[in-house]
Parts: C-alpha cells; structure tokens; sequence
C-alpha cells in the first residue's frame, strides 16, 4: 500500500485497514522527504500495539514510479517480534545466535541495515554463520542520499542507527537479483583497504588510478569536484565466479586520495570497471522479475528493492524501469502496483548460499502463500 499523504494518523489509518492477523507484523518505508517525526509515528502505533519495523531510504516506489514523499506498507507474515542488531561491528556470530536461538528459523527473512554502516558484509556473514539453515534472504540499506549519518530504522523498541534489522517470514520466497552493468576494463588489483575505503588499487592510490581507467574509456577529466557525478556512470565490480559480479559504488573521494564506497571491498580483491546505459538497467529489472517467479505456486505479493544510484543514473528514463517489472509481474502478482524502497545498497541471498550486500543492483522477491 503507498500512502501519498504520510502523517502519523494516515499511516495508522492505513494499517488499521489491513486488519493485521496475530502472526503479521508490517513494513513501513519512509521516503526521507517526508516530513514525520518517527519517534511521534512509533509512540502512536506502540499505544495501538501494532508490530512493526521499518526504515527512512532515499525514495520509496508507489503507484509505478520513484517518489520522493510518501510511505509504503507492506504485511508480512511472522511468528515473531522483528530483531534488532545493535553496533554492527562488534556484532559477531555469538551476538547475533543469542538474539535468534530462541526463534524458529521460518522459510524467509528480512534484512534491514543501517547503508552508510562500514561493517555491514562482516555483519551479513555473520548473520549467515549464526542461523543453523540456509534461507532465502532480502532487505537493503536505510539512510540519507545526503550521505550523512543519522538513525535510519525503526521498530517497536525505537529508532536505531549503525544497526540492523532481521524478520522472519512464514512465507516462501523467490528472489531475483540483477544489476545489467559490464566490465570494460583490465582488472585492478585492491592491495590496499579497510572496510569501505579502497586507499591502493596496483600499489597506487586508488583514485588515481581510478582516473586512469576512466579516462582510457571515455576522455574526461575526473576531479574530486565533479566525481560523484561520473561516478554514478563507473561503478566497480568485485568479480566472482558464480552468480552476479558484486557491484561497488564509489561515493567520494578521501583527503588521502582513497576511494570510500557504500560496501567493504576486502583487500587483494579483483576488481573491474563497469559501465552500463539504459536499455541494460531496464532489461536486468525485467530479468531480475523473472527469476523471482515460480513455474508452480501462487504468488501472494512482491517487494522491490532497488538501488537509488541506478534512478539517479536513468533519471527521467527510471520510470521506465519499473514498468519493465510490472509487465513481468503484474500477470501473476495479487497487488495492483509493484511496490517497493530505494536504497544505500541491497541485501540478497544467493540461491540458498551467501547472503551478499549489492550495490547498484534491484532485488525483487516475490512471496508465496503455501
């Protein structure tokens, strides 16, 4: 459900109408442009003792296209209270088993991280480590296009920053993960790096020799003034053998010359250039909705999670995008609109294996009812 008119009463209003059964919690995605105060939206739905849990993103998805105001809600079938990481990095394997040894581990899960948090692929790890089974997983990162650190998530305990959010659903869950970006470069070598920050790629300081390989694509000059905006053109890939290359998206550049990305990029790491254009972006959502489909089975709803880099990038074209999804979908798919929220980087599961933390990728999943 996407609200357009987002205030306390509105979105109380809205959930009262899905008259909640006892095992549904709901999704609140807030759109950052939204003027509601969310301590005031917590106290309000905690006095009803309605569950939930949610998030501040860049833009959320409703009625086919990006907005920038307004929320989105989703039901989700759970037998249980949403969990709450706290301090991503110190949260280690034994940590994150005692938040969850008392829960039964159900088909799917949700997973919501703080976007601008530098441990969050440590977490993930982490996460998979601590659950005794394999599960399919997707989620994504909260916070500000403005890039600046302020509590992003919310649940029935409070607002959190630097932490994250795990649901489980009772609901079978198919996901689609794509990015439609390729490598047009020789390999780079990260021989330098901590957490999010790449300092050397060939034993030089990664911007540098950043500039080099984008100005032996396209001949443009690449400063720290105007890096952001050709940046968004030429993320970085970490390539892997299986599954999609994981895409790094550089976000600034540091004092020192070194490359902060939203996700860890991990030393002796191979990376690639990439560069993509329109028809790819939309062709990879259409692809990605595809894969979210079952041959058997009823789908009861899907969720998008989509990279607010790639909006950025396809601009006036991104509506196109979501249409795309919604003639894969919407044949098949109970809701009306494809709904979903832009994010600092996505959170998927690989088949049953890795669960990965994407950048400049969309990740649909589509639930199903047993």
């Amino acid at each position: 459900m996407y609200i357009t008119s987002a205030t306390k009463e509105s979105i109380l209003e809205a959930i009262l109408s899905l008259r909640l059964q006892k095992s549904e919690t709901v999704f609140i995605g807030v759109a950052e442009g939204v003027e509601l105060n969310l301590h005031d939206l917590i106290q309000t739905l905690n006095q009803r003792q309605i569950p939930f849990f949610g998030g501040l993103f860049p833009a959320v998805i409703g009625d086919g296209e990006k907005q920038d105001l307004g929320v989105i809600i989703k039901r989700i079938a759970t037998h249980h209270k949403p969990i709450v990481v706290e301090d991503l990095a110190n949260a280690n394997v034994h940590s994150i088993q005692r938040k969850i040894q008392s829960k039964s581990i159900e088909h799917s899960a949700f997973c919501f991280v703080d976007g601008l948090a530098d441990s969050i692929t440590s977490f993930l790890r982490n996460f998979q480590s601590a659950m005794d089974l394999p599960l399919k997983v997707m989620g994504g990162g909260a916070g500000s296009l403005s890039l600046k650190r302020k509590p992003c998530l919310f649940t029935n305990e409070g607002l959190f920053e630097n932490a994250a959010i795990i649901v489980f659903s009772s609901l079978e869950m198919e996901i689609g993960v794509r990015h439609g970006w390729h490598p047009i470069s020789d390999l780079m070598l990260v021989t330098k790096s901590y957490k999010n920050v790449i300092e050397e790629l060939n034993w030089l300081p990664a911007f540098e020799v950043y500039k080099h390989f984008v100005s032996k694509v396209e001949r443009i000059m690449v400063e720290k003034e105007n890096f952001f905006g050709i940046a968004k053109h030429y993320p970085l890939a970490l390539c892997r053998e299986v599954g999609e290359d994981l895409v790094r998206d550089p976000i600034m550049v540091g004092k020192h010359d070194e490359l902060i990305c939203v996700g860890e990029v991990p030393q002796n790491a191979a990376l690639r250039l990439l560069n993509g254009n329109e028809e790819s972006l939309v062709q990879a959502a259409s692809h990605a909705a595809r894969a979210s489909l079952r041959q058997k089975g009823t789908p009861a709803d899907s969720l998008v999670i989509d990279c607010i880099s790639r909006a950025l990038f396809l601009e006036g074209k991104y509506k196109e995008e979501i249409s795309a999804i919604s003639k894969v979908l919407e044949q098949t798919v109970k809701s009306d609109y494809i709904e979903g929220v832009l994010t600092l980087g996505e959170i998927a599961s690989h088949g049953d294996g890795l669960i990965d933390f994407y950048n400049k990728t969309i990740v649909i999943g589509t639930r199903y009812d047993k």
